[in-house]
């Protein structure tokens, strides 16, 4: 079996594994010689959403990049409020042997629909706190949409 993973998705409900298409599963299973394995089991999420992406490009940056720009006292782009944002908001360190830290900040595309939504709960507060500006609630923004004529 070296080398070869064997992977089915499924489903806990109320303590009890339930693997989708069993039959294939345990028709991939009965193939493989007998060996020691290891069964590990990752909950699967929702990456984030079209929809939290176009809240986040169309209203969250654009209102956050005309008040960073207006006071760094120059035009910052979508891009580089994006990046600045995401090193600080959505960022990791690591340590190196000197006692350095290297900061890297982490794609936000690759986070799932709760952190992304976290990371834009962290962005809309950076812009009340430091920025004085109001983001609107993305709900409260959909609502108020869906009233328009």
């Amino acid at each position: 079996m070296a080398g070869k993973t064997i992977t089915a998705l499924g489903n806990i409900t109320a303590g009890q594994l339930y693997i989708s298409d069993r039959d294939k599963f345990d028709d991939a299973v009965a193939n493989v010689p007998d060996c020691v394995v290891e069964v590990v089991v990752t909950k699967v999420y929702s990456k984030r959403s079209n929809q939290q992406s176009k809240y986040y490009h169309g209203v969250v940056l654009p209102l956050i990049q005309a008040a960073m720009s207006d006071v760094a006292g120059e035009r910052l782009t979508h891009g580089e409020t994006h990046e600045w944002l995401k090193r600080q908001f959505n960022s990791r360190d690591i340590p190196t042997e000197n006692g350095h830290i290297i900061t890297l900040s982490t794609e936000t595309r690759s986070l799932d629909t709760a952190a992304f939504s976290e990371y834009i709960e962290r962005c809309r507060q950076f812009a009340a706190d430091t920025l004085g500006i109001d983001v609107p609630d993305p709900i409260k923004l959909e609502t108020a949409n869906q009233q328009l004529p």
